[in-house]
């Protein structure tokens, strides 16, 4: 069932997924597309993958999604990948931040180089994607993908990448302050979650596999988290049946969420997840619908 807004002319939504060739973006990009959105594919390198998941898209429904690749790394990036989004597709309504950078950063062999790439592709590319898409017009939603080790559970060894992703979870609580009620800014704040990887996995990808090992001992439910869990959340938040909520930082599955577990439109959020509060900040001018949710893991020892 169509879970997106139409335009005034009927047309489907549009949605930039940032990362969506593979893993959690794709995922990503195949719910909302499924739930009626227009997707807009962003790529870094994985073009093929990111061909591949168009095509399958377009067949499905013709005309509905187009591969755009870009480095957001670079300075100009993300505004060039805004404005061919809009020459090639229109106006973005909604901007789901998902493509990241992550690497180990230990004290002592931490470079300068190191910190701008994980500043640039988890805040810098996030804040100017936001910024102009807004300035376009249409913008009215956005959900931010985050990490719940960077506000919970930092990590030793991973000081730059924390910072940067705490970053974003600060610039996630920020905007959906200043940008209410024209826009809706949300966040995804993950654990574990399980995706497929490389063959033979990057760098990037072998740590994280090892890090998940190494935590699995401590999630009560004995099961990571997965891509089309965390895609079910971002397709809720950004449901028509959610227009009251902004802020709300959503912890898939360890912590005892699974997809089929999330509300329907008359359930409240906070009966959905382990780590979830919500609060109602009216009367501080933040809205009716404010909260924190998680999805992932939820390491034994640590609650609300």
């Amino acid at each position: 069932m169509s879970t997106a807004v139409r335009g005034e002319g009927g047309e489907a939504p549009l949605v930039l997924v940032t990362g969506a060739a593979r893993r959690i973006g794709a995922a990503i990009a195949t719910r909302l597309h499924a739930e009626g959105w227009r997707v807009a594919l962003h790529c870094s390198q994985s073009v093929v993958q990111a061909e591949l998941l168009a095509a399958s898209l377009n067949a499905q429904r013709a005309g509905s999604a187009m591969v755009f690749e870009q480095d957001l790394r670079v300075p100009e990036g993300p505004e060039c990948l805004l404005r061919s989004v809009q020459e090639r597709l229109g106006e973005v309504n909604a901007l789901v931040n998902n493509a990241s950078s992550y690497a180990a950063t230990p004290m002592g062999q931490i470079t300068a180089a190191q910190i701008d790439e994980l500043l640039a592709t988890n805040l810098k590319a996030p804040l100017l994607l936001v910024q102009a898409a807004m300035q376009a017009g249409a913008l009215r939603q956005v959900v931010n993908l985050l990490d719940s080790h960077s506000r919970h559970q930092p990590r030793p060894g991973f000081s730059a990448y924390t910072a940067a992703k705490d970053a974003l979870w600060a610039l996630t609580e920020v905007l959906a302050v200043e940008l209410a009620p024209g826009v809706r800014v949300n966040g995804v704040a993950l654990g574990h979650i399980l995706a497929e990887v490389s063959d033979p996995p990057t760098a990037a990808e072998q740590l994280d596999l090892d890090d998940k090992r190494q935590q699995l001992a401590r999630v009560p439910l004995q099961r990571y988290g997965t891509p089309q869990e965390v895609a079910a959340a971002v397709a809720w938040l950004l449901s028509a049946a959610r227009g009251r909520y902004t802020h709300a930082p959503f912890s898939p599955c360890g912590n005892g969420c699974c997809a089929n577990d999330l509300p329907e439109p008359h359930s409240h959020p906070a009966t959905l997840l382990g780590r979830t509060r919500l609060r109602d900040r009216a009367a501080d001018g933040y809205g009716d619908g404010c909260g924190h949710l998680s999805l992932g893991h939820l390491p034994a020892g640590v609650g609300s």
